[in-house]
């Protein structure tokens, strides 16, 4: 399921409608300070618990070798995806 930042009191009637439909997990209001912090907060669990993101996290150092003053960014997919294939082959 996915999360809902809320837009406006004009999209109510469709955002409680996919909620009831279980379309929706939760509606956060834009206007809401507390909404809008726990919903960045998920945002980073969720986004921490990408296998791509971890890698990155793992292999930091190795990366960092496709910095602009090194290899270049243009390296980094390339390198990534050996990283990819070595980790996940194995």
């Amino acid at each position: 399921m996915c999360k809902v930042l809320w837009i406006d009191d004009e999209y109510e009637e469709m955002v409680q409608f996919a909620i009831e439909a279980n379309k929706v997990e939760r509606c956060f209001d834009k206007t809401s300070r507390s909404d809008v912090i726990q919903l960045f907060k998920e945002m980073k669990i969720a986004a921490s618990e990408q296998a791509d993101t971890q890698l990155k996290h793992e292999y930091g150092d190795l990366l960092e070798v496709c910095s602009d003053h090194r290899l270049g960014s243009d390296q980094f997919i390339s390198l990534f995806t050996l990283i990819k294939h070595i980790k996940y082959v194995e």
